[in-house]
């Protein structure tokens, strides 16, 4: 199910000329963005992942969450929230798998402590923490995604 709808977002791409392309997802979303990565047939050379849940490999769809993570192709940046699961820190099996990808050298993690799940994509911007850990994890999203497709 997923495979499809993420073969059709990748073909429509390259389709329309993107010859390098950088994936972003939240929560659920960076299990997609991981796992597109993976396509070698595609441009995919970046991605960024807020508050990940890339678990749901494992516990929704049955498979290797281990496999996922050391099977993408390209450098990710996280950004996990100070209550995601701790499996996301960077001194984890999660990342030890991510690290062992073809590019995992180049993964980067970019935790948010005072964050809660959910915050970069529907957090309270009246609360002064909240609008400035928005304002810096977009930037760096934006430095790693230039980093990585502008070159």
């Amino acid at each position: 199910l997923q495979k499809a709808k993420i073969d059709a977002a990748l073909a429509y791409l390259t389709r329309k000329g993107a010859q390098k392309i950088g994936v972003m997802g939240f929560c659920y979303g960076g299990h997609p963005a991981c796992w597109a990565s993976r396509e070698n047939n595609y441009p995919v050379k970046c991605g960024v992942v807020f508050h990940p849940s890339m678990q749901l490999e494992q516990f929704a769809f049955g498979g290797d969450l281990k496999a996922l993570l050391s099977g993408v192709q390209c450098p990710f940046l996280l950004a996990p929230a100070g209550d995601d699961l701790e499996t996301w820190g960077e001194d984890t099996a999660n990342a030890a798998a991510l690290k062992d990808s073809s590019r995992g050298a180049e993964c980067v993690w970019k935790p948010y402590p005072e964050m809660s799940h959910g915050w970069s994509c529907r957090g309270d911007l009246s609360v002064p923490a909240v609008a400035r850990d928005v304002d810096l994890v977009m930037k760096d999203a934006i430095s790693f995604f230039n980093k990585y497709l502008k070159a």
